[in-house]
């Protein structure tokens, strides 16, 4: 290698492998040449000030924040996620699990997060998915809450007898009326 050309390589020093840099130190000492200067600026992680903008105390609700987020463009990272894989008891005792974003985009992923759920959604010409809503206050913040098949199956395996899974049952979070069905009118 030309005189340049082995200074351009002595400046990436922190990128080479150990062998490497132990040959670039002797090639530079054979030549007597001054080693130059390494860019630390590239090797030094960049810092980030980070906020929180929600507490979940489920994983996979975080993980839907996470991604509205992210498809809007924010870049989002989730904290205590791995605690709440291995013992979830424990992250709910810290406050759950913290969706937390640059400061610069705390306004606008709060205004995101702040959204309610959509009436509808189109997903293709002239045809929309109407959300399920509450039958007794027209509410959209329900959730499934399924069959009981925790108990059939242990049922299964304790007792050797099948029972019948039962209904699966939906629950209105804002006047917590349950009913059986679909919930689409």
């Amino acid at each position: 290698m030309y005189e340049a050309e082995l200074i351009e390589v002595g400046r990436d020093f922190n990128e080479l492998t150990e062998p490497a840099q132990t040959a670039l130190r002797a090639e530079f000492a054979r030549r007597g040449l001054e080693m130059p200067e390494a860019d630390v600026a590239e090797s030094q992680p960049l810092w980030r000030e980070l906020v929180t903008v929600g507490r979940y105390r489920d994983l996979t609700e975080a993980e839907v924040a996470k991604c509205a987020l992210e498809s809007a463009g924010i870049p989002a990272e989730l904290f205590d996620d791995n605690l709440s894989r291995m013992n979830w008891f424990v992250t709910n005792a810290l406050g759950g699990v913290r969706l937390q974003v640059e400061l610069q985009d705390q306004k606008a992923a709060e205004q995101i997060l702040s959204e309610g759920v959509p009436q509808s959604i189109a997903f293709a010409e002239d045809q929309e998915f109407n959300q399920p809503r509450c039958p007794t206050c027209g509410s959209l913040n329900i959730s499934f809450e399924g069959s009981s098949r925790k108990a059939a199956i242990a049922s299964l395996y304790l007792l050797s007898l099948p029972v019948p899974t039962g209904d699966e049952t939906w629950r209105c979070a804002d006047c917590g009326n349950r009913w059986q069905g679909s919930g689409v009118e």
